[in-house]
């Protein structure tokens, strides 16, 4: 998932809408891989989301229990609900979720 967000976060459309973050994208990363838990989860045989590598988020989330998933990715977001776990972007986070 580090090396997903390593790759997404430096596409063009990304680095236009969040300008600050090309230039810190190595120092994200390093956050992540200072403060993240690290976690595992095995997929489905079933394939879930459209995007198969989809599809290790959802079985991280289920693996470990957590209380939401959030993302920016469509394929995630069109679920709305995985195996009881809500799907949010991180605006409808914020706004659902962070009064």
């Amino acid at each position: 998932m580090l090396e997903e967000f390593s790759e997404v976060i430096s596409r063009r459309h990304i680095a236009r809408k969040y300008p600050m973050a090309k230039g810190k994208a190595e120092a994200l990363l390093d956050f992540l891989r200072s403060f993240a838990e690290i976690i595992q989860g095995q997929p489905d045989e079933v394939q879930v989301s459209r995007d198969r590598d989809d599809d290790y988020v959802l079985a991280c989330a289920k693996d470990n229990q957590v209380e939401f998933i959030i993302s920016g990715d469509p394929h995630l977001l069109e679920l709305k609900v995985f195996k009881n776990i809500p799907i949010l972007s991180p605006r409808e986070f914020i706004e659902q979720v962070i009064k």
